[in-house]
């Protein structure tokens, strides 16, 4: 509870660096108009009507739960935390950051030795229990940190403040309970529609065509809604306001550029070297739908055994043996995900080149290292975002407008993913 409502206020009077994709009607239009032309171009009249059916389909068994997901933003309003609360959740958050910061490393540290390990593609290399069972001692330590602070924060909410929570917190568990069981029948689905498609080498090579459309919209919109953002928060914030805003942004930008450029550019970067052919996309595809049947239950398993240790965090007297019991099952989750994947990888390496299995492991290298480096630095990003805030100063009219605006964008994100999921 106490870190869903560390991000909710921090997320409400964050100015600049928000990131969100409520996309121009016209722009998605036009993307749906190009995927429509791609896939007309390289599938045949059978296989769109397959994809169309297969669509028709997925709606149906999962539309529901769209319509279910939590709105973070709405139970923010609906607390209407006091400036004086505001102050001592923020301060609690702050000492939850400094306080788990180490172990948050190990974490990091022991999670990308045991990748390592994984793509050296050995199901059975000793290492991976051993990491997997100190990653899970990591992460109970975390998690008994964040049940401490609970007790914090509720010292510092209302009983009705309280039970607002908890209703938050039992619709997400809700929806991610329901989606953990949905898993083996969308893998079987998606078995199915794969070998009644049968596309050639040259189809799933031409089909990248789709990736590249996708990724530059997003990357288009992801600089178009963050001027849009600037215009409408500047209707909001004094002059001086949106000179101390922009200064921050500038800070930030300075440090390394748009984190969600940087990735996307690499990502593209990466399947640029990689060159897949059309044959090894399918072959890979093959290898991960025949392992479905370990692969399932392992993803089942760990996020199980995750929502078991969470539970936990928010008993009304924290018992530090039963979170570190239930850590040390998701460990043993973990550990066996890792053999799985493990012996994917000993598969995909029948499949791609000496060269491109180095490509690949670089790639993830080089990701686990970048956030690693945002373990190490979150405490000082953390309190330096604290300090912009207060200098920045919003007063309590500003904050609820900031609200409504967050509000809005989020809620104008989430119909757009849902739509976007509608049409691929």
């Amino acid at each position: 509870m106490a870190k869903k409502l560390g991000l909710g206020i921090i997320a409400v009077i964050i100015v600049i660096g928000v990131t969100v994709f409520a996309a121009d009607s016209r722009h998605f239009i036009g993307l749906q108009k190009d995927i429509t032309a791609v896939f007309k171009g390289i599938l045949s009249p059978r296989q769109i009507s397959t994809l169309m059916d297969f669509r028709r389909d997925h709606e149906e068994k999962f539309q529901w739960k769209a319509n279910k997901h939590p709105d973070l933003f709405k139970t923010w309003k609906e607390l209407d935390l006091s400036e004086e609360q505001q102050e001592q959740l923020q301060k609690i958050a702050g000492g939850l950051i400094d306080s788990t910061q180490p172990y948050l490393m190990a974490v990091f540290e022991n999670d990308s030795e045991l990748m390592r390990k994984v793509l050296e593609g050995d199901p059975q290399h000793p290492a991976i229990n051993q990491l997997s069972t100190q990653l899970g001692t990591d992460i109970g330590e975390i998690i008994w940190n964040l049940a401490l602070v609970c007790n914090q924060v509720r010292s510092v909410l209302t009983p009705d403040q309280i039970e607002i929570m908890e209703q938050h917190r039992s619709k997400q568990d809700l929806r991610m309970k329901s989606a953990i069981q949905a898993i083996p029948a969308l893998a079987e689905d998606l078995a199915v529609l794969w070998s009644k498609l049968k596309l050639t080498p040259n189809q799933a090579d031409a089909l990248e065509a789709v990736h590249r459309l996708i990724s530059r919209y997003r990357q288009n919109q992801h600089v178009k809604q963050h001027d849009e953002w600037r215009a409408d928060i500047a209707k909001v914030l004094t002059s001086e306001q949106l000179a101390v805003a922009d200064k921050f942004h500038e800070k930030q930008v300075a440090k390394g550029g748009p984190h969600f450029l940087k990735m996307s550019e690499e990502r593209d970067r990466f399947h640029d070297e990689l060159g897949l052919t059309g044959e090894q996309k399918i072959k890979l595809v093959q290898i991960a739908l025949d392992r479905r049947a370990r692969i399932v239950p392992s993803i089942q398993d760990v996020m199980n055994a995750a929502g078991g240790l969470r539970e936990q965090v928010h008993a009304d007297v924290p018992d530090r043996s039963t979170i570190m019991t239930a850590a040390a099952r998701l460990g043993d989750a973990i550990g066996l995900a890792a053999g799985v994947g493990a012996g994917l990888v000993a598969d995909a390496r029948e499949v791609l080149t000496a060269e491109q299995m180095d490509l690949v492991k670089g790639h993830i290298t080089n990701h686990l290292d970048q956030h690693f480096e945002h373990a190490r630095i979150m405490p000082a990003k953390f309190h330096e975002l604290i300090d912009f805030l207060n200098e920045l100063g919003l007063n309590p009219e500003q904050k609820e407008q900031v609200v409504k605006l967050i509000a809005e964008k989020h809620e104008a994100q989430r119909a757009k993913h849902h739509e976007m999921r509608r049409v691929f």
